[in-house]
């Protein structure tokens, strides 16, 4: 079984989903959301990010890495808050940060979000 194969089944990215995903309590999205999501239960959220994760996961090796990034990329920058989640990754440095650091900051933990997701999920063993 691969590494994401394991990840995939203990329940971890259900979990990590929906905490990132901003649907805490209410099912609402946090931050800046697009409206197509806003629209969407977190149950629809969790389903399409399942569906696209099975699909990086059973092409992974026709795709390779650069395949599987450029599938996830659109997705979880729908999805996940990556401006509150860096805010909330960095603590009380986000105050001191400019603009641009800001956005540079933002920018760099999305793509390393992205990119973690797209190193493990590469392979297939029949996850459902």
């Amino acid at each position: 079984m691969t590494g994401a194969a394991r990840i995939f089944k203990s329940g971890v990215v259900l979990i990590f989903c929906l905490m990132l995903s901003g649907t805490f309590v209410s099912g609402a999205p946090i931050g800046g959301a697009v409206a197509a999501e806003a629209e969407q239960s977190p149950r629809q959220r969790i389903e399409r990010l399942n569906a696209v994760l099975l699909d990086v996961m059973q092409n992974a090796d026709s795709w390779g890495y650069t395949g599987r990034f450029d599938r996830l990329n659109p997705l979880l920058n729908e999805l996940f808050d990556f401006k509150l989640m860096g805010r909330v990754a960095v603590g009380a440095y986000w105050k001191s940060l400019d603009d641009a650091q800001r956005e540079t900051l933002v920018e760099s933990f999305g793509q390393l979000s992205i990119a973690s997701f797209a190193a493990r999920f590469d392979g297939y063993s029949g996850e459902t």
